[in-house]
Formats: structure tokens, C-alpha cells, sequence
């Protein structure tokens, strides 16, 4: 464990773009439950671009004023578009229609910031713990620190079989089974990364080779190129899994709210109550009232109970031409004659 003096602070980053305006409020909430939570001082880095308006600028800011905390934020639109020239614009828009453009800011968290380590988070994450317990785990001079995704927890504690199309990417990338990890929370070892790598052109490297068929883009990516470099952490740093626990339960833990969101359908009992909890600790929410307000109105008007049937449709024609598009046999294709080039290109060089 690394030890922590009072005076030192902790360093986490949370990243986005925010076409609607709505995706900065998530991010407060995030930050909300780290401050809430976390004795130490700390710094957190809003990497964002050009849809953070002055609005949710400020917001953002007060929250973190609200507990004592500090902000920054930075600007990476200019870093973002420079490496996106190097995709090409069609390639790109493909990730950035099934992730979002703000998921790979998180690509240039090395460019643009210098502290030794920082604590990545994504704006779906609730936390009941203090930030310090993560922040003091000694990575053993690997570059990041990680916990294993959803599906490898079930494999592994529940025998629940892994779909082959993801054993078949994991294998092909060269990942160890049941290490697959999930990208939302990391502990980032900067000084190790800025020397052992460059995430951006790494990634563009990555994504021009094999970015036509892998399955989650920048995670696969992460994974890819951190496989031998990580350590792997305890799950109550990242629970991906959709529990439904006790209140005397959600304490020293880091809740990953992944695909149903709690601002759009409560599922979770007790788990989803935290996001509004912890919007009530930021400017988003200032009294009681309010916050029945934008509860009624965020539950009622989400995709799982708006009434637009034919939105629904489309939506569903064409999550159904991606299952397609990914299917097991057009990924064993791709990965046939990907390595049958890589074999070929060899055997010329030599």
C-alpha cells in the first residue's frame, strides 16, 4: 500500500462530450459521490470539448466548491481531432455512434495531464467509498490498475459461459482468460505510461489495423495494449454487475451503473437511489421539490417508457444489423484473412 500524507491530493479524471447539455450533470453526480466521500484532498480533471457550456461549466465548479475540492478543466477538442485525422472520418464516426466521442477522451488522459497517477472514472460511476482506498493500492510499477468486467465476474463465481465471439476477440488480442477488464474505473500509473507508450497514436495504430471488427473499440484497446501490464484489482472497485443489495450494503464500494441508467429506469433497488442522492449534493438539485421534478420527468420521458414506436423500430432494425454485422462468422472472416495478411506480410519481409 502506498501511504497517503494529509496534505497530498488525489488526482481524478472524468471525461465527456455533451451534445444534449445533460451529460455534465451525470458527471457532478460522479464527482459529488467521490467528494462526499473522500477525506483527502482532491483534484479532479474534466477533460471535455466544445459542448460544456458556461452553464455546466460552473456547475461543475460550484460542485466541487460545495466540498472543499478542487477543479480543473481542459479543453481537448484540438488533441481529439488531430488523431481522429489519422482514422478517417467514416471509421471514427462508427465508434463514435455506438460509444460517443467523449468514452476516448479518455485516450489522451497521458497528452494532457502531468501528475504522477490519477484515478480515471467514467459519468456512470456512484461512489460509497473513500477514493483514498483506491488511491493507496501500490501498483507494483504496472501501468494501470483494473477490475475484471461483468462477464468474467459471472464466469467465474457462477460458471455463466462467456459468448464465444468475445472468448474469440480476447484470444485473438492475446488476452488471458478471465482477465478481460472493464475501462471505467482505472488507477493510472502516468509516469509509467508516458514512458512505455503513446495511448493516442497507439490507438490509431490499433484502430486502422483491426477496428473494423473489434467489438468495444477503446476498452478492446485498453486491454490490447495493457494485457501484460496491469494489475488486477478487487471487484468493489468497479461492480459492473446489476445488484440489488441491502442499504447497509452499498457502503466501500464503486458502483458501475453500465446499460440501464437510474435516471432512466430503476432496477437496481437501493443502487439506483444513490444517483439522486448524490445529485442533491451538487447545483443540479437544491431542494426537495426540485428533485421530485426531475425525477418524474427523467423516468417518464426515457427510452424504456417514451411512446415514439417508430424511433423504436429503427432503433431496433438497426441494433439488429450490428448483431449481423458481428456475428460469429463474419468475425471469424475477418480474423482469417487478417492473420493470413499478417502471415503472408512476414513471410516477404523475411
Amino acid at each position: 500500500m502506498i501511504t497517503l500524507q494529509d496534505s497530498e491530493k488525489i488526482y481524478i479524471v472524468v471525461a465527456f462530450s455533451d451534445k444534449s447539455g445533460k451529460y455534465a450533470r451525470h458527471a457532478a453526480v460522479t464527482l459529488a459521490s467521490v467528494f462526499a466521500n473522500t477525506s483527502f484532498p482532491v483534484c479532479a480533471y474534466v477533460l471535455h470539448d466544445e459542448t460544456l457550456t458556461e452553464n455546466n461549466r460552473a456547475k461543475l465548479a460550484e460542485t466541487a466548491t460545495m466540498h472543499g475540492k478542487e477543479i480543473e478543466f481542459i479543453d481537448v477538442s484540438d488533441a481529439y481531432l488531430e488523431n481522429a485525422k489519422q482514422i478517417g472520418k467514416e471509421k471514427l464516426e462508427v465508434v463514435e455512434r455506438a460509444l460517443g466521442r467523449g468514452t476516448l477522451y479518455r485516450l489522451l488522459i497521458d497528452k494532457v495531464i502531468t501528475v504522477p497517477r490519477v484515478i480515471y472514472l467514467d459519468c456512470d460511476i456512484l461512489v460509497t467509498r473513500d477514493i483514498a482506498d483506491l488511491w493507496h493500492v501500490n501498483l507494483d510499477y504496472k501501468a494501470i490498475g483494473c477490475v475484471r468486467d461483468f462477464c468474467e465476474w459471472e464466469n467465474m463465481e457462477k460458471g455463466c459461459k462467456i459468448s464465444s465471439r468475445y472468448v474469440k476477440s480476447r484470444r485473438f488480442f492475446g488476452i488471458k482468460q478471465g482477465e478481460y477488464f472493464n475501462a471505467g474505473v482505472l488507477l493510472m500509473n502516468l509516469d509509467a505510461i508516458q514512458t512505455r507508450y503513446n495511448i493516442a497514436s497507439d490507438f490509431v495504430t490499433f484502430f486502422n489495423k483491426y477496428g473494423s471488427w473489434s467489438l468495444l473499440a477503446d476498452q478492446d484497446f485498453l486491454n490490447y495494449i495493457f494485457r501484460n501490464d496491469k494489475k488486477l484489482l478487487d471487484k468493489s472497485f468497479n461492480i459492473t454487475q446489476n445488484l440489488n443489495l441491502a442499504k447497509d450494503e452499498l457502503s466501500g464500494k464503486i458502483f458501475h451503473t453500465l446499460l440501464a441508467k437510474p435516471y432512466e429506469i430503476y432496477t437496481r433497488e437501493n443502487v439506483d437511489d444513490l444517483y439522486w442522492h448524490y445529485l442533491t449534493k451538487t447545483p443540479y438539485c437544491t431542494s426537495q421539490d426540485e428533485l421530485i421534478s426531475i425525477m418524474c420527468h427523467e423516468l417518464g420521458a426515457g427510452r424504456y417508457t417514451h411512446r415514439h414506436s417508430s424511433a423504436c423500430v429503427k432503433r431496433l432494425i438497426g441494433n439488429i444489423v450490428k448483431n449481423i454485422k458481428e456475428s460469429h462468422l463474419l468475425f471469424d472472416i475477418r480474423a482469417h484473412f487478417t492473420m493470413k495478411k499478417e502471415k503472408e506480410a512476414s513471410l516477404t519481409e523475411e
